[in-house]
């Protein structure tokens, strides 16, 4: 799968590609990095291969111009040991790589076997600079993610790089007139007035032990309901194996829910709503990376590495205790950053 949109020939400047394997938030992570990529190599072009259910969406909205899908490429192949890989001379494996010059895996480990058999792919057809960097943290790491992975880039290739943070507090996902326009009409389709301020909440994440204790998000709901704005949940799959029937129904009940959007239809919700609040999770990440006001509610994970950039986003850390259950002082800190980042940012 091959998604793209205007980009230029391969015979019209330098392209690249960043491999990423991860899910939702990860990829949104590596936006700063493809942003770097593209200005400080002058690229004409710059793909990324990933998963495509979490990127699809990127030409058009995002610096990267070129979407391939992750699972069209034999990546398993590269595990194997130096020793143990073979390749045929007119290898698909050889083909899927030969128009890059410019390579980043945040798959694989650096100085690892993948690594070097990617690096020998690579040179079957073409000479090429090939990086790989570690997508998860070290021990000890307190640089955010997305700092660290330019920082292991320069590091790899030997360039100065100061004043990367500031790139985390700048838009990575620009929605088009026609995302606002289609989040509208979702909204409309909930019988929700897309005219009124409306603050779109998800109580759910990859992991349930980044979730907020529901009823947390229920209370804090009745008091965006309570200021005159429209709280709107959020819940997809992750929320229905993590969150308990009478939970889900009390939602349902009680609050307008969108429920079981593609990720492109979740983007053009929130790029019509007035702010977001919600857990260390991949959705937070969109709806920060958006330009969207965005309160992520964190405890067990680190704010100080995975706060979901943005040029409005606000990251609040919790007792752990709170995510086990209901905390109505939690919920009045929260509340209070909303209305304080809504007074800042002013009407969507």
């Amino acid at each position: 799968m091959v998604i793209e949109e205007n980009v230029r020939t391969k015979n019209q400047g330098m392209t690249g590609a960043i491999i990423n394997p991860g899910a939702i938030g990860d990829c949104i992570l590596t936006l700063p990095l493809a942003r770097f990529l593209k200005e400080r190599l002058s690229l004409a072009r710059l793909d990324m291969i990933a998963n495509s259910d979490y990127v699809s969406f990127y030409p058009k909205r995002t610096c990267v111009d070129v979407v391939r899908s992750i699972n069209s490429i034999a990546m398993h192949r590269l595990f194997v040991g130096p020793d143990e890989f073979e390749l045929d001379q007119h290898d698909q494996l050889i083909r899927d790589f030969s128009h890059y010059d410019y390579i980043v895996s945040l798959l694989g480990e650096p100085g690892g076997s993948f690594e070097s058999n990617l690096i020998f792919t690579v040179y079957c057809s073409r000479s090429a600079e090939v990086t790989t960097i570690r997508m998860h943290p070290a021990e000890g790491q307190n640089r955010h993610v997305a700092v660290s992975y330019i920082d292991q880039y320069c590091e790899a290739n030997g360039l100065q790089c100061e004043g990367l943070s500031a790139g985390l507090n700048t838009e990575l996902i620009t929605p088009t007139a026609d995302d606002k326009q289609a989040g509208r009409f979702i909204l409309q389709s909930l019988g929700v007035n897309p005219d009124k301020p409306v603050i779109g909440i998800h109580p759910g994440s990859g992991g349930k032990y980044k979730c907020w204790h529901i009823d947390n998000y229920l209370a804090l709901a009745e008091k965006v309901r309570k200021n005159g704005s429209v709280p709107v949940f959020i819940i997809g799959p992750a929320e229905k194996e993590h969150l308990n029937k009478a939970a889900l129904n009390r939602i349902n009940d009680e609050h307008t829910v969108a429920e079981n959007y593609k990720l492109l239809e979740i983007m053009q919700i929130l790029s019509t709503v007035q702010a977001f609040v919600g857990n260390d999770s991949g959705i937070a990440h969109l709806a920060a990376g958006s330009g969207l006001p965005a309160i992520t509610v964190f405890g067990p994970t680190d704010p100080a590495l995975y706060k979901p950039a943005g040029p409005h986003s606000h990251a609040i850390a919790v007792e752990p205790v709170d995510f086990d259950e209901p905390n109505p002082a939690a919920v009045e800190d929260v509340e209070h950053s909303l209305n304080e980042l809504l007074a800042k940012t002013g009407p969507c």
